[in-house]
């Protein structure tokens, strides 16, 4: 069940990490996960994960994709983004 705004990745960046700031991780956040970044090579993958550290870090923070995962992401690429290649 959703119980705020459906945004998107570059807006999640601009208007979540501001508020995680002023509220910490009393503000629990789920999503942040750029699917079309997982249509991409490894490097590009790695980067985007290493931008939402600093949250999965502070905790109360659930890094996932919104609703599911694109045909177009190559299963290879599913498995970078959990941890199991």
């Amino acid at each position: 069940m959703k119980a705020g705004p459906l945004l998107s990745p570059k807006t999640y960046r601009q208007f979540i990490f501001p508020l995680r700031k002023k509220f910490g991780k009393q503000l629990r956040l789920w999503g942040g996960i750029d699917k079309r970044e997982l249509t991409k090579d490894r490097r590009a993958i790695d980067d985007h994960l290493r931008s939402l550290a600093p949250l999965v870090e502070e905790g109360g923070f659930i890094p996932t994709v919104d609703h599911l995962v694109p045909p177009d992401v190559p299963l290879a690429n599913f498995f970078i983004l959990s941890g199991t290649q």
